[in-house]
């Protein structure tokens, strides 16, 4: 009877060993799963921030470009104005 006892109290401390290691070992998976998350996240993040970085630059050169046009229309349209006051009128051509 003592046999079986000691049988059954030694099965019963192997289970709870197997349990507990078989806890640790999925804790361990879940800890380099949660890592390598964690690295991926800094990732997408570091990419996210340099990809912000460049439209926003990509903006400013934009806006740049836009008010260089605005002005060189400005330009072209003064230069315009003055090469055709600057032309003879059909009406002074009548008169002489």
């Amino acid at each position: 009877m003592n046999w079986l006892f000691l049988g059954i109290a030694i099965g019963a401390i192997i289970y709870l060993a197997m349990v507990i290691i078989g806890f640790l070992e999925d804790h361990r998976e879940s800890r380099e799963k949660i890592e390598q998350t964690e690295i991926d996240i800094k990732r997408l993040e570091l990419q996210f921030s340099e990809s912000e970085k460049a439209r926003n630059e990509a903006e400013n050169r934009t806006a740049k470009l836009e008010e260089e046009g605005l002005k060189y229309e400005q330009d072209i349209s003064e230069l315009h104005t003055k090469i055709n006051s600057a032309m003879p009128s059909k009406h002074n051509e009548g008169d002489t």
